[in-house]
């Protein structure tokens, strides 16, 4: 299993190029029809940053603790709330309401909890 999670994160972040000209390709549709707020972040770029690790629900979220090793999943998910960060600091952020909005909160809250709290626990021993 975690060979194919290896796999799969390696085929998502080398798929990145593709990833981008998708974005890029519905970002001009709605330019083309106006309906695009210029100001407000991308639903699907957060999206696809959140399914690079499966977050598609909360459930999901905790699903993280089944992995095989803590620290690869945190190291994961830090990895792609750097992602998501950097795409929130070029544009206005999505209501607080939105689904992605709330999964990347979520999943904020579990690096704080769980990955936090294992990193000053190892540190102890």
């Amino acid at each position: 299993m975690f060979v194919f999670s290896v796999v799969s994160f390696i085929n998502c972040i080398s798929s990145n190029g593709i990833i981008e000209g998708l974005i890029n390709s519905f970002s001009s549709i709605a330019e083309d029809d106006e309906c695009d707020q210029p100001d407000l972040c991308d639903e699907m770029q957060i999206m696809l940053h959140l399914a690079c690790i499966r977050i598609t629900s909360p459930e999901r979220i905790l699903l993280l603790l089944t992995w095989d090793s803590l620290p690869a999943a945190c190291d994961k998910t830090a990895s792609v709330l750097g992602h998501i960060n950097d795409t929130l600091t070029d544009c206005t952020p999505l209501q607080t309401n939105n689904l992605y909005m709330r999964l990347y909160k979520a999943l904020v809250f579990f690096q704080g909890q769980m990955c936090t709290m294992a990193e000053t626990k190892s540190k102890r021993w």
